[in-house]
């Protein structure tokens, strides 16, 4: 029997295709030859007075056209432009060029935490859950010295704790 042909993709299969894509990349020369390319056509496309940087007024364009940002309200579509570009520019102090737009299109496809300004390249994302990746228990500051467990390593498995004071 002949396979069926499929029209979509599912979230895991989107996500171990892209792991391979990425997987231990460290630059953009890492990448396949379509992906080296696609930051740059991406600029040309958002640059469109072709001055070799991208302007407040282009990212917004873009958004408002490509990304559907615009269907948020005005109000919405300034605070996301406003965020992205000063993400990009370190609030106005670079020139968004083809080059930094680059460094932030890598930050997008490598970075490890989701704070850098690649996560600017494409509108935003909220993320379902905030993360938190070091919750903080103060609970230890305001207990006495008797109900404070002595850390052990023989304990870790052995009691609900969940922090350790250092």
């Amino acid at each position: 029997k002949e396979p069926e042909a499929k029209t979509c993709v599912t979230i895991d299969e989107w996500i171990d295709v892209w792991g391979i894509l990425v997987g231990k990349a460290k630059a953009l020369s890492d990448f396949p030859m379509w992906l080296q390319c696609y930051p740059k056509v991406l600029f040309e496309i958002i640059n469109r007075s072709g001055s070799g940087d991208i302007s407040k007024g282009e990212l917004k364009h873009f958004y408002t056209a490509f990304m559907d940002v615009g269907k948020l309200g005005e109000e919405r579509l300034n605070a996301i432009t406003n965020n992205a570009f000063n993400a990009l520019t370190c609030d106005g102090e670079l020139v968004l060029t083809c080059h930094v737009y680059k460094l932030s299109f890598l930050n997008f496809l490598l970075g490890k935490q989701p704070n850098g300004p690649g996560q600017y390249l494409f509108g935003t994302v909220t993320p379902r859950n905030p993360i938190c990746s070091f919750p903080i228990d103060y609970s230890a500051m305001n207990s006495t010295e008797e109900d404070r467990e002595l850390f052990g390593h023989d304990k870790l498995h052995k009691t609900s704790r969940r922090s350790v004071i250092v």
